[in-house]
């Protein structure tokens, strides 16, 4: 699975997109308000292609999903080629946490699997956030040792 990632094929970026272990593919669209909700309608060609549920489309998702605070919106405003999740927040004493409730499932779009160059194309992505993000600790760790060495000298 990988977050903000754009699949070959496919022209907008999953909030979470996953490859089963039978190699099938998931993409899950985080909203956190209504509007968020209402404004990834404006990604036409996108939900056109998910409409369509066309089995020649190999840049499909198997299935789509909406995953959404609780009742944020109803399943029946949930189109009929997509599938929900309320998030619903639980709080004890003691600690916070977080479950997904599966409020209606994402019926089969697709049933392409996708091939082990996928794979190999995300795991690059993943490799190449993580040397990024590896790049800046680095220079933020060499910063603040400079740093320590210019409030030592008097």
């Amino acid at each position: 699975m990988l977050p903000n990632y754009t699949p070959h094929g496919w022209n907008e970026e999953c909030d979470l997109y996953v490859v089963t272990r039978a190699m099938f593919t998931v993409e899950y669209e985080i909203k956190l308000s209504r509007a968020d909700y209402r404004a990834d309608r404006r990604k036409a060609r996108k939900h056109e292609r998910l409409a369509a549920r066309d089995p020649d489309d190999k840049g499909l998702p198997t299935r789509f999903f909406y995953v959404m605070p609780e009742d944020m919106v109803s399943a029946e405003e949930v189109p009929d080629y997509a599938g929900l999740f309320y998030v619903r927040e639980i709080i004890d004493q003691y600690s916070s946490r977080v479950k997904l409730i599966q409020v209606r499932p994402a019926p089969r779009l697709s049933n392409h699997k996708r091939a082990d160059a996928t794979l190999h194309a995300m795991g690059e992505t993943a490799y190449y956030r993580f040397w990024n993000e590896r790049q800046r600790f680095e220079e933020y760790r060499r910063q603040v040792a400079q740093a320590k060495v210019f409030a030592a000298v008097p």
